[in-house]
């Protein structure tokens, strides 16, 4: 493995920000960034900035609270602030989606599927799924109200070709959090529901999910599943029945899950952090297409896995942060870490952070005061044979 400083590079750009909450890119490669005020709170901004780090566009919204951000077929991209905003790619508004905000996701067509919640009473809100077609239309909701009438609500949302619903929820969510429950549900394209599946017995909930190469769905989620605490991860067949599970332990104290991604393969990559009781430590696992693990390796600590990326060969980049330093991490399908690259230039303290793999090859990073754009083809010519 070899260590790297950002010094011994050139970095496209820099761009100094706010606090980091979410990237993308659209078809020209223009970079969107959500930000906010390093102490949290609002406003929020949005930034278009072109390939070579110039702003074109920003644009303020009265909270910075950014769950996705993602931009369609068409360069429209969808932003989550107070509500959830749908903006043409020259930043001009084209709806506001009224209610609470959530996750999202928006299919080929350009609709928009929110994961939200509505309020029935003190104690209990309900999880609340809407369909939206591309001027911010309603097509169709879909409301529901788990057993113990308390909180429910979902954590992420994927739509398939077909236009087929599915969702990483918790439900029957409480003040003690003890019946809290991880769920997977699936929604047919006209909203009503065709399946919804629990995992884990108390103290669980909701990460993400994922679809696979065939467009079936893989859940992650946390908390404790049939008396072992750890990450449960599940995957299912269209028709709801169990493909495979499996759980990877917690460390001593803690494991946050802060990266869940599929290569074109189907094979599971998950990130996190753990701590020894001092100092926290990330950890990258890949599981094969059934479920069984491949490798699982452990970068030396402090270090915070904030995000994790996969490039078209499958290797794995991993964003960490230890309070004083960037460490971004190429890891090839075999688990070797290949190069580590290490800066305190941005000082990022502990926040978070995001990464961003740019078609032209550049990673795009930031994290508590910065946006960042480095060569990823001339880290290459680190790469240990």
């Amino acid at each position: 493995m070899t260590w790297i400083s950002l010094a011994q590079l050139k970095l496209d750009w820099t761009r100094f920000t706010g606090k980091l909450y979410a990237l993308a890119v659209d078809s020209q490669g223009n970079v969107f960034a959500s930000t906010g005020p390093i102490g949290g709170g609002g406003p929020g901004y949005l930034t278009k900035y072109s390939p070579s780090g110039k702003p074109l566009w920003q644009r303020t919204f009265p909270s910075s609270y950014s769950v996705d951000l993602v931009v369609d077929s068409h360069d429209n991209v969808f932003y989550n602030a107070d509500h959830t905003y749908k903006l043409d790619r020259d930043g001009r508004q084209v709806f506001v989606a009224d209610g609470h905000t959530g996750p999202f996701s928006v299919d080929r067509d350009g609709n928009l599927y929110l994961a939200t919640w509505v309020d029935v009473s003190q104690r209990n809100s309900d999880l609340y799924v809407r369909k939206l077609d591309p001027a911010g239309n309603e097509i169709w909701h879909w409301q529901y109200d788990g057993s113990h009438h308390v909180n429910d609500s979902a954590r992420d949302i994927k739509v398939d070709s077909a236009h087929n619903v599915y969702l990483s929820a918790t439900l029957d969510a409480s003040e003690g959090h003890s019946g809290d429950m991880f769920a997977g549900i699936k929604l047919l394209p006209n909203g009503q529901p065709e399946w919804i599946v629990n995992f884990g017995s108390s103290f669980c909930y909701a990460i993400a999910v994922q679809l696979d190469n065939r467009e079936l769905p893989i859940f992650l989620g946390q908390g404790r599943f049939n008396g072992e605490v750890g990450r449960g991860i599940a995957a299912y067949s269209a028709g709801g029945g169990v493909r495979w599970t499996y759980l990877l332990p917690f460390g001593a104290n803690y494991d946050w899950n802060l990266g869940f991604q599929l290569d074109a393969a189907a094979n599971v990559y998950v990130s996190g952090t753990r701590s020894d009781g001092d100092n926290p430590f990330a950890h990258v696992a890949k599981l094969s297409t059934d479920g069984g693990v491949l490798w699982e390796i452990v970068l030396a600590a402090p270090l915070e896995a904030e995000a994790l990326q996969l490039d078209a060969l499958g290797n794995a980049l991993l964003l960490g942060l230890n309070g004083h330093t960037t460490d971004i991490a190429k890891i090839d399908p075999a688990g070797n870490v290949l190069w580590r690259v290490n800066s305190s230039r941005f000082a990022p303290n502990w926040s978070g952070a995001n990464l961003l793999l740019h078609p032209n090859g550049s990673l795009i990073f930031g994290g508590t005061s910065y946006l960042a754009s480095l060569n990823h083809w001339e880290l290459s010519s680190y790469r240990q044979l």
